[in-house]
This record gives structure tokens, C-alpha cells and sequence, in this order.
């Protein structure tokens, strides 16, 4: 994968993307996985690939500061126009050189990302730079 690619495959798939990805097995997998994430008001959650903003609609919270980002434009639009009255931000942003300053974040949130950015271990890198070190132990 390379991320002019990426930009071709995720304009494609943003239409249809929700009825796949936000159903079944994918749904019911990644719904468990918020029921059990210890959140706390205030906290600051950064969701990396956030595609279609699938994981935030799983989010119960709303006292969150979430911040989204994704490489692809159409696959944000779509997320904002999902949470058009939110506080969440949204940034069209590579993840694998994240604009943000080290520790910023309590929670990294990245689900199906590592497959597909060119660099798995540069975004890993990054994702790890964004977590305040008193939270590194908690990995989602």
C-alpha cells in the first residue's frame, strides 16, 4: 500500500463502506471492545484512521475530547457528516507523521489501520509518541 493508493481505494469505498465494516461480526467485535474500555470525563481520545467515524457512533460518552483523523478526505467527510453537531475534531492527517505533540493523548484508538498504511511501524511509532506515558499500559 502506498498512500496515493489509499486515496483511490478509500474514495471508492466511502459509499459503501458503513454497510460492511459497521455490521456484523465487525460491528459486534468492535462494540465489545469499547463496552470494556475504562473511560473517564474529560479524558483526550485520539482515533487514528477513523475512516467513516464507525468506532465513535460506539462511543456512550460524551464528555469525551476526541480528536479524528484520517488520510483519506471522502472517508472524513463522511465521519463529519456523521457528528456535524459534535465537539469532536476532525483533521485530514497521515498517521504516520502525526501533527501532534508527544503525550498529548489518554487514549489512541486505531482499529484496521496497521494494515493498511505503508508503514506499519512508523505509525505504531507514532500512535506510541501520542500516549501520555502514564496510560502506555493501556493498549485497545
Amino acid at each position: 500500500m502506498n498512500n496515493s493508493w489509499n486515496r483511490v481505494i478509500y474514495k471508492i469505498w466511502s459509499p459503501i463502506y458503513d454497510k460492511i465494516f459497521n455490521s456484523g461480526v465487525f460491528l459486534n467485535a468492535r462494540r465489545q471492545i469499547f463496552q470494556d474500555i475504562p473511560f473517564h470525563s474529560n479524558q483526550k481520545v485520539l482515533f487514528v484512521g477513523v475512516g467513516t467515524g464507525a468506532d465513535l457512533e460506539l462511543i456512550t460518552q460524551s464528555d469525551l475530547d476526541i480528536t479524528a483523523i484520517d488520510f483519506s478526505p471522502d472517508m472524513l467527510k463522511k465521519a463529519r457528516e456523521k457528528f456535524e453537531n459534535s465537539s469532536i475534531k476532525f483533521l485530514e492527517m497521515d498517521a504516520q507523521n502525526m501533527e501532534f505533540e508527544n503525550e498529548t493523548f489518554d487514549y489512541v484508538v486505531a482499529s484496521l489501520i496497521l494494515s493498511v498504511v505503508p508503514d506499519a511501524d512508523k505509525c505504531l511509532t507514532e500512535m506510541m509518541r501520542g500516549f501520555k506515558k502514564r496510560r502506555r499500559n493501556n493498549y485497545f
